[in-house]
C-alpha cells in the first residue's frame, strides 16, 4: 500500500535506465542516439570519429573565445600606453595557439590579427618599462605563465639576454623577432587570400572577355553607319497618311499603358515624327552616356583589383550603405550599383506602384 516510489517516479527511472541500456548496446539506438537507425548504422570507429569531431569543434570554439579575449585585453593595454603588458598578452595568446596547434585550428584572421599586432607593437615596447603583474588581480597560474612568456621569444625560442637595469631585449633581437613575425604573418595572408584571389581572377577574366565581345559588336555596328529607327521614321515622315496613323497608334498605346498624368506628358513627345526623332535621339544619347559611365567605373575598379587603394578599403569598411554606417562614406561598389540601376532604368521598361496604380518609372525618377 505504501510503495517506495510512485508510478511516475518509476516510469522516469526506467526511462533513464532504458536509454542507458540502449546506449550500451549501440550509441545510435534510441531517441537519444547520435543518429537515427533509419539511416545506415555507424560502426564504433565512425561513432568515435563523430565524438572526436564534436569535441574538436567545441575546443576550437573555446580557443577562439580565449584568443579574442586576450587580443581585446591587449588592445586595451595599447590604448593605455602599456606596451609591455600588451606584448606579454599577445605572446600569451601566441603561446596558447602554438601549444594547441596540433589539436585545434585557430581562425586565419585571428592568427593574422595576433601576429600583425604583435609585430607592430614590439618597437613601441622597446623603450617602455616592463609591466609588473599583480597576482592579486590575476590567477597565480596565469600570472606565472605570463611572466615566463614575457621572457621568451615565442618564435625563435631563444632565451632573451637581459641588461643590468632592464628586462627588455636588445634592439637587434626585437628587430629579428619582428622580422620573423612579419614573415609568418605574410605567409598566412597569402594562404588566406589565395582562394579569394583565384575567384577574383576568374571573375576578372570573364569580365574582360565579355567587355571585348561587346566592344567588338559595338564597333561592327558603328562601321555600318546606319540607324535603323531613324531611317524608318524618315520613310514614315514622307508619307503623311502613314505618319498620322503612326502618331495615332502611339497615342493609343501610351494612353493604354500609362496613367493620365504620365500619358499626357509622354503623348506630347510623339505628336509629330520630328518630335519622335528628337525624343528617341535624346534617349539614345542618355543611354549611351549612362553605359559609358558604368563601363568607366567598372574599368576603374578592374584596374585596382590586384592592388586596391587604401582609401577604397577604408570606404568599404565604413560604407553607409552596405555596412550601415550612418556617417560613413559611400564605397565604390555601392556607387557602381547606383550607376547600374540608372543604366537599367534607361535600358529596360520599368514599372513601379504609386497609390495602387502601376506606371512607368523614368531614369530620372
Amino acid at each position: 500500500d505504501n510503495p517506495l516510489i510512485t508510478h511516475a517516479e518509476a516510469s522516469k527511472l526506467l526511462n533513464s535506465l532504458l536509454k542507458l541500456r540502449q546506449a550500451c548496446c549501440h550509441p545510435q539506438v534510441g531517441s537519444s542516439g547520435l543518429r537515427s537507425l533509419q539511416q545506415t548504422p555507424m560502426t564504433m570507429e565512425e561513432i568515435l570519429m563523430v565524438l572526436v569531431k564534436k569535441t574538436q569543434s567545441e575546443g576550437e570554439e573555446a580557443l577562439r573565445v580565449l584568443i579574442v579575449a586576450l587580443n581585446g585585453i591587449a588592445a586595451v593595454a595599447m590604448l593605455k600606453q602599456e606596451f609591455s603588458e600588451a606584448v606579454s598578452l599577445y605572446r600569451e595568446a601566441l603561446s596558447i595557439t602554438e601549444e594547441h596547434a596540433e589539436d585545434f585550428r585557430l581562425d586565419p584572421l585571428l592568427n593574422i590579427h595576433l601576429l600583425h599586432n604583435l609585430a607592430e607593437i614590439l618597437p613601441m615596447a622597446e623603450g617602455s618599462p616592463e609591466t609588473k603583474i599583480d597576482v592579486k588581480d590575476d590567477d597565480h597560474h596565469r600570472a606565472a605563465k605570463r611572466r615566463r612568456i614575457s621572457e621568451l621569444d615565442s618564435l625563435t625560442h631563444v632565451t632573451s639576454e637581459t641588461a643590468p637595469d632592464s628586462g627588455l631585449k636588445k634592439e637587434g633581437e626585437y628587430h629579428e623577432e619582428r622580422k620573423n613575425l612579419d614573415i609568418v604573418c605574410n605567409t598566412l595572408k597569402v594562404k588566406y587570400l589565395s582562394a579569394f584571389n583565384s575567384k577574383l581572377s576568374a571573375a576578372q577574366q570573364e569580365f574582360i572577355k565579355s567587355y571585348n565581345q561587346v566592344s567588338e559588336s559595338l564597333s561592327n555596328m558603328g562601321n555600318q553607319r546606319s540607324i535603323w529607327w531613324l531611317d524608318a521614321l524618315q520613310l514614315a515622315e514622307e508619307n503623311k497618311d502613314f505618319s498620322s496613323e503612326l502618331a495615332r497608334k502611339n497615342e493609343e498605346a501610351i494612353h493604354g499603358n500609362l496613367n493620365n498624368t504620365s500619358s499626357s506628358r509622354a503623348t506630347s513627345r510623339f505628336k509629330t515624327i520630328h518630335g519622335m526623332k528628337l525624343h528617341l535621339q535624346t534617349c539614345m544619347d542618355a543611354l549611351e552616356s549612362s553605359r559609358k559611365t558604368v563601363l568607366d567605373k567598372l574599368l576603374q575598379i578592374d584596374q585596382t583589383m590586384e592592388k586596391p587603394k587604401l582609401e577604397d578599403i577604408e570606404c568599404i569598411g565604413n560604407c553607409k550603405t552596405c555596412q550601415l554606417k550612418d556617417d560613413g562614406p559611400t564605397c565604390v561598389h555601392c556607387e557602381l550599383d547606383k550607376l547600374f540601376q540608372e543604366y537599367e532604368a534607361r535600358l529596360f521598361r520599368l514599372q513601379k506602384s504609386r497609390k495602387g496604380e502601376m506606371e512607368l518609372a523614368s531614369a530620372e525618377e
